[in-house]
């Protein structure tokens, strides 16, 4: 969130990437790749930047102002959405509670993601919850829910879990707000590679969003498949242009209301670009640093969204402590080419607006 660094988020993942690397070898596996399968009556448009690009496939779509479907989230007890400990759940779940690295941490990472009435809009929607307690990570700690399972290492002849995963040629877009309007209870919405869980290649994460309450925040790129080359998207502090850049592109941004987070990446295969959204409108773009690898050419890239702390930010500390913070979500999608199940949907790159 600061200037400083990158993602909180992405440090985290980078350390982790060390101990996974000393892991058994993993075989490769076929992916399996499921459609959330609640659709809201009526037709649903793509987003203007996605139709741009030629995304008008509607891959994924999680609608929380709209009843669950059933089973919808893994690694949850008590219920049929599995146990907190079972990182082999393979039970077709379309979301699964808490990022892959720490898919047992019920004290920091609790199972209560429910919809509830926003008082602030009298709609449903998605409450994802997180009494703040930091632990010392340098990354900070939180409550995460993905679209993959935490199958890592992979158990013989196993495969991972995914409810989704997209590949390099989509559009990303999180219907979201955050209480309460601190800067340090950050939103996030990301991507991240499906053999970054396995052991293999750990290929791109796109932040499209790490915003906080009060409305500063960022979107980043991190490369690690090729090296962790990282770069900003755009910031609020200065970082990425000359300005502001989110108030550049939307000078009455209000940090209280709901936003449309955007992200749009194109390949043809051997580049690739990012283009971050808000509201419909273009903040910027990006290349991809350090390229596309050999294995990131035909990566899969499942979903991640979740509140947090990036204790590193306030001396290793988080100022909420022993408060909750909420992330009010209603809905995630993703837009796509129509062979996205079976390709990378691969096209000129498109680095403009809309």
């Amino acid at each position: 969130m600061k200037s400083e660094s990158l993602s909180g988020w992405a440090i985290s993942a980078a350390l982790l990437l060390g101990v996974a690397a000393t892991g058994p070898a993993i075989p490769a596996e076929p992916l399996k790749v499921l459609t959330a399968k609640t659709v809201p009556p009526g037709p649903l448009l793509p987003p203007p930047g996605a139709a741009a690009a030629g995304l008008t496939t509607l891959a994924l779509n999680s609608d929380f102002t709209q009843p669950l479907q059933k089973n919808w989230l893994g690694g949850c007890p008590n219920g049929p959405d599995g146990s907190a400990t079972d990182t082999n759940d393979n039970t077709r779940h379309i979301w699964y509670n808490n990022v892959w690295w720490g898919a047992g941490n019920q004290y920091a990472r609790p199972c209560d993601v429910k919809t509830v009435t926003d008082r602030s809009s009298g709609g449903t929607v998605l409450d994802l919850s997180w009494q703040v307690h930091y632990q010392g990570q340098p990354g900070g700690d939180g409550h995460t829910i993905q679209t993959a399972g935490w199958n890592w290492p992979l158990p013989s002849g196993g495969s991972p879990s995914v409810g989704f995963a997209a590949p390099n040629n989509a559009y990303y877009e999180m219907v979201g707000r955050s209480e309460p309007r601190d800067d340090s209870n950050t939103m996030a919405f990301m991507t991240w590679a499906v053999t970054g869980i396995t052991g293999g290649d750990p290929g791109t994460e796109w932040d499209a969003v790490e915003i906080g309450g009060n409305g500063g925040g960022d979107g980043a790129i991190h490369n690690w498949g090729a090296g962790g080359t990282s770069n900003w998207i755009w910031t609020t502090f200065n970082g990425a242009g000359t300005g502001n850049d989110l108030t550049n592109a939307v000078p009455n941004y209000d940090p209280k209301a709901y936003h449309a987070w955007g992200l749009r990446t194109t390949s043809d295969g051997t580049s690739m670009v990012g283009c971050a959204y808000v509201d419909n409108v273009l903040i910027k773009c990006v290349d991809l640093p350090g390229g596309l690898t050999q294995a990131e050419k035909t990566q899969r890239l499942f979903v991640l969204t979740g509140t947090g702390c990036y204790g590193g930010n306030y001396n290793n500390s988080c100022p909420l402590e022993g408060k909750t913070q909420h992330s009010y979500i209603k809905s995630i999608r993703v837009w796509s080419c129509d062979k996205w199940q079976t390709t990378q949907c691969n096209r000129p790159v498109f680095s403009g607006a809309p």
